[in-house]
């Protein structure tokens, strides 16, 4: 790649002398044979590649850092995406050392085309498990062309929200740092699936992440202490037997047809509704009295 950036630049210093074309086009030649070679012989020992291009925004200037939290965030997410697959739903976001260790890509060699580098990862490493290398891939690249609430929520209920987080970070290190991203996922010579995401493409889909949360909603029963209910605000306290106090609003839990003493002791119908960003870990709680018993 040294070589044919040396030449382009003999070019652009001297365009009218032929011989540094033809060189050029000899240096090219070499790299595409020495590429159909790296690929036959991935082939041979069962290596998927990767090639990863960042793809700069105009004048952005690739620096050391951003170029590391791009390609490294790719490969968070591709280990998270693989340990949900695996593990189901509540998988953590931190994933452990051997899964780790069996997605961890390879570097095999750089590129030209913005700045490009082949990925490599063995599939004899996961003996009985190509199918689920395989599915993480495909899961990966349709996370990064997904582009509405209601497609990133059925990711949610798939797969967790460990892998969310993962890919609007990576999202995030693309889009702060200026880059959009080109991938191709090689078998045997073979593109298997492929993605172009400009930048403005990752900054929709990180606001689309941003916007977004996952909510549930449970009933459940407490006895304790009720300590406060103002009817005005309707909101109250209870000091369950076990547990923190809970406090939250009521609607007609606590009126003139259902009327309470302060403070005595209860059981009370809560509901509570659990909201989780996709885009980070904040977890909001709101509590909802729905009778006193």
């Amino acid at each position: 790649m040294e070589a044919i950036a040396r030449a382009e630049d003999a070019i652009r210093a001297a365009p009218t002398r032929q011989s540094l074309y033809s060189t050029l086009r000899s240096l090219e030649k070499q790299r595409v044979e020495l590429e159909e070679h790296f690929e036959h012989v991935a082939s041979a020992a069962e290596v998927d590649i990767c090639r990863y291009r960042l793809l700069p925004d105009g004048a952005t200037r690739y620096s050391l850092t951003g170029v590391a939290e791009s390609w490294g965030s790719f490969q968070r997410l591709f280990s998270v995406v693989y340990s949900a697959l695996k593990s189901g739903t509540n998988a953590p976001t931190r994933v452990s050392s051997e899964i780790a260790q069996d997605t961890a890509f390879g570097v095999a060699y750089s590129f030209q085309g913005s700045l490009g580098v082949a990925l490599t990862i063995p599939r004899e490493r996961l003996v009985f498990e190509e199918t689920m290398l395989d599915s993480a891939s495909e899961t990966v690249f349709a996370l990064a062309k997904a582009q509405s609430k209601d497609e990133i929520g059925a990711f949610v209920e798939r797969i967790g929200l460990a892998p969310i987080r993962s890919v609007y970070t990576w999202a995030d290190r693309h889009a702060s740092n200026g880059f959009g991203v080109g991938v191709e996922w090689k078998r045997d010579s073979t593109v298997r699936r492929s993605l172009i995401a400009q930048r403005p493409e990752l900054e929709r889909l990180r606001s689309t992440l941003d916007k977004s949360d996952l909510e549930r909603t449970e009933e459940f029963e407490v006895s304790g202490i009720l300590q406060a209910a103002h009817v005005t605000r309707k909101t109250f306290q209870i000091d369950p037997d076990q547990g923190p106090p809970i406090s939250g609003r009521f609607e007609d839990a606590i009126d003139t047809s259902h009327t309470v003493t302060l403070p005595k002791r209860y059981r009370a119908i809560i509901r509570r509704t659990t909201r989780n960003r996709y885009a980070d870990e904040d977890v909001i709680e709101r509590y909802f009295l729905v009778k006193l018993l």
